[in-house]
């Protein structure tokens, strides 16, 4: 299900949402939505590019943005960035196993010579290096995207990449709730699998409204505001985008 053939707009936003739920096992998980809300929600994510869509995702459960240009951006959040991106990068070459792992590895060795010459001289003094002009961040985060899609190429996958990342998007939306009641009774259950209370000063998890003025919430752990998968998550199907008869 590709923009290309699918596009979504006040007159057909009701078939798209028909065509959604039949579709997208994620969007059946927003079981706690009105169809008004889900088509408003359709309407906000739906036609955007890929950048613009993770960006509304990101902004919509609270999590750092910012809408101008900046390099200006917090240790924590820079920290954060580059752990998630690592993370990502192992465990798309753990998919070929030892062998990926060992490549990735040694990879990642070589970098690491030439990085520790390029910041420490030959006196063993740390090189300050300059913060670069944003246009370059821009440039070598469009490398880091074209560089994915040489191994999505490699792989045969580039026909099924655009409706992967649409599945994966849903299926972190629907982490989300539309109204607080919802949220609350997958809380309190979560709170006391936990051995917790709703109320208790220690309490797992506990619900937030990330964006005021607007109905959506989210249960985050309490310990580190990771958001949890509530009662209606629905993990993304990849394989009906690989298999799709297989699924019908």
């Amino acid at each position: 299900m590709s923009n290309d053939n699918f596009v979504i707009n006040e007159n057909n936003a009701k078939d798209a949402l028909n065509t959604l739920i039949e579709k997208t096992s994620s969007v059946k998980g927003l079981v706690t939505a009105t169809p008004d809300e889900i088509i408003e929600t359709l309407m906000a994510y739906g036609n955007k590019p890929q950048a613009k869509f993770v960006h509304g995702f990101l902004t919509d459960f609270g999590l750092t943005t910012t809408n101008a240009p900046t390099m200006e951006i917090g240790t924590s959040e820079l920290n954060m960035c580059a752990n998630i991106i690592v993370e990502e990068l192992f465990e798309v070459f753990e998919c070929f196993g030892n062998r990926g792992l060992r490549t990735l590895m040694h990879s990642i060795e070589l970098l690491y010579d030439k990085y520790e010459e390029k910041m420490i001289g030959d006196k063993d003094i740390t090189i300050q290096l300059p913060i670069q002009p944003i246009e370059n961040l821009l440039k070598e985060l469009t490398d880091l995207v074209v560089v994915t899609h040489n191994l999505t190429s490699i792989c045969g996958l580039h026909n099924y990449f655009d409706d992967a990342f649409t599945e994966t998007m849903w299926s972190n939306i629907s982490k989300g709730y539309a109204t607080d009641i919802s949220a609350g009774d997958d809380c309190e259950e979560i709170n006391l699998r936990e051995g917790k209370t709703i109320v208790s000063d220690t309490q797992y998890c506990h619900v937030e409204q990330p964006v005021k003025d607007k109905d959506w919430y989210v249960i985050r752990r309490t310990s580190d505001g990771k958001i949890l998968k509530g009662s209606h998550y629905r993990s993304a199907n990849i394989n009906k985008i690989l298999n799709p008869k297989t699924n019908d």
